[in-house]
């Protein structure tokens, strides 16, 4: 079996998962996902759109907000270059995942993946893309662009 994290286990603390409030002892996260292009995602002169998604406590789940546009009959080399999409709190990032998924202009999936936000690597990166049994689809890649940074409350914004 696999263990739970500390601060699930400790019986001086209380952990609720619907809080929005941060859990002792761990810094909140905040991720930002520039979604810059796609590279051999369909073969077929069709649109295609990603969606960049958050999955993990109520607070940090985020789904269907963050969508580019549909970059019409290019499915070899899309770009997107839109403005990045921020998750501004994760409060927990030991149980957040980030799903980048690719779907055809009628909504038909291409690809997804799935990254434990934990494990992200900023920078610039080529996201390989998986199918609906999680098996790795040869060429298909998202480029993005990530970063990964403590969360700093809006009230402390801007203050040296």
């Amino acid at each position: 079996y696999i263990l739970k994290p500390d601060f699930m286990r400790r019986t001086d603390r209380h952990f609720d998962p619907f809080a929005e409030s941060t859990v002792d002892g761990i810094v909140a996260g905040t991720v930002t996902v520039k979604v810059i292009s796609g590279q051999f995602l369909t073969d077929k002169k069709v649109g295609t759109y990603v969606e960049v998604d958050m999955y993990g406590l109520p607070a940090d789940t985020v789904r269907k907000r963050f969508r580019t546009k549909v970059v019409p009959a290019n499915g070899i080399n899309p770009i997107y270059d839109e403005e990045p999409f921020v998750f501004k709190k994760v409060v927990l990032p030991h149980l957040a995942v980030l799903r980048i998924s690719v779907s055809e202009e009628n909504g038909k999936f291409i690809g997804h993946r799935i990254l434990p936000v934990e494990g992200l690597r900023p920078g610039y990166r080529h996201v390989v893309l998986r199918n609906e049994a999680n098996q790795p689809l040869n060429l298909p890649t998202v480029f993005v662009h990530i970063t990964v940074k403590d969360f700093i409350p809006d009230s402390f914004e801007g203050r040296s």
